[in-house]
């Protein structure tokens, strides 16, 4: 009985050394970094795992934990609050005062807001519109070339329109002035006229708070849509000051509170632009085993085949929205982070792969995925 129990045992170590092999084999990237780990959630055991320990650049996976403590700390029903006060009288829809606007760091800002002011009966502002806003913030751990994008605008505590008016314009002298120019033509084309004269009037006539969507919808949006503005926004939320160093502690600190080292991470912002954070597989697939009951969380990642930036992911494979992944990209890197569902829609398996310093082409790579996970699932 003992021969036969070994017998098996040695059968089973080798099965499993030569699926290891292949699954490599399929990953083969001459010259890249490869990291992988692949948990099965109801058992918390490691079925696939390769240089899981390793250090490597997450990109836009980060947001994966950005969403998930956000969610976790906040709550999903939290909302940004935007306040609005109007100075002076109001009479007959003009304002003989000026307009106030606290920014609350709300991502999701628009021309929205315009119909919050015109809502107060305004339509026309004698005084002038001023903006309680930081200057934007561009994290000096980014690459140069990603200044200016789109992706790249920098946060502000008061975010008008994505910040778009600050793309290609990121290197003037204050850049906060650009957004507040944006929010000002909105205006202008959602009828309300600034006339913009020097009023010196401090009463405060009215106030309103311009509430953003909901967090989850703020969460699924950044994941979808990989957006980075929305995921400074929502991780500096972690701290009352909205500072990033703070924030950041605050993530350390959820982290060790679930158990995890955080030997295993070093992180310089909340979306994964900065080529400096740096993650092991093994600490992100751990983190997602232990999110995996925030089904709130789970509900925000993007369906491979369906949504967001993994639409053509496994398309029209038998994968089609059996999974959720947030993937993340940059020049050489190519990662993504999530789960695998099972019959019942909930996660089974948490999957993490990472590949770093390649130097072929991003699409190539992706089949090379696709295929690995399909032999795997």
């Amino acid at each position: 009985m003992n021969y036969q129990l070994r017998f098996v045992l040695i059968c089973f170590v080798f099965s499993l050394s030569i699926f290891r092999s292949h699954a490599t084999d399929t990953l083969n990237i001459p010259g890249a970094h490869i990291g992988y780990a692949i948990i099965d959630i109801n058992t918390g055991k490691m079925i696939q795992s390769l240089n899981e320990n390793d250090f490597f650049t997450p990109a836009s996976t980060l947001k994966c934990i950005t969403g998930a403590i956000s969610l976790r700390k906040l709550g999903h029903d939290y909302h940004f609050y935007t306040k609005i006060v109007a100075t002076g009288k109001l009479s007959h829809g003009t304002l003989d005062g000026n307009i106030l606007i606290n920014g609350s760091g709300d991502p999701s800002l628009d021309q929205n807001i315009c119909q919050t002011i015109k809502n107060l009966g305004i339509d026309s502002i004698k005084g002038r519109l001023i903006i309680n806003g930081s200057e934007p913030y561009i994290s000096p751990t980014i690459m140069l070339e990603d200044i200016g994008t789109e992706y790249g605008v920098g946060w502000s505590n008061f975010n008008y329109n994505n910040n778009r008016a600050l793309v290609n314009d990121c290197m003037m002298m204050f850049p906060l002035q650009y957004i507040i120019d944006d929010l000002k033509f909105d205006l202008w084309n959602n009828g309300i006229i600034l006339e913009d004269g020097f009023l010196d009037i401090d009463s405060m006539s009215m106030m309103v708070e311009h509430r953003s969507d909901a967090l989850t919808e703020l969460v699924t949006y950044m994941l979808h849509e990989s957006d980075n503005l929305y995921a400074q926004s929502i991780g500096r939320e972690l701290s009352p000051q909205k500072k990033i160093e703070d924030s950041i502690d605050s993530i350390s600190a959820y982290i060790q509170s679930i158990g995890l080292s955080t030997s295993n991470f070093k992180i310089v912002d909340h979306c994964g632009l900065s080529r400096m954070n740096l993650l092991t597989p093994a600490l992100l697939a751990n983190f997602l085993k232990n999110e995996s009951q925030n089904q709130k969380f789970v509900e925000c990642l993007p369906k491979v085949g369906k949504q967001g930036t993994v639409e053509r992911l496994l398309k029209h494979t038998r994968l089609e929205e059996k999974l959720v992944l947030k993937s993340g990209s940059m020049t050489g890197i190519l990662a993504y982070a999530g789960y695998k569902l099972g019959n019942d829609n909930k996660p089974s398996h948490a999957i993490v792969i990472f590949i770093n310093d390649a130097n072929c082409q991003l699409s190539s790579i992706r089949k090379k995925i696709e295929q690995w996970l399909l032999e795997i699932f």
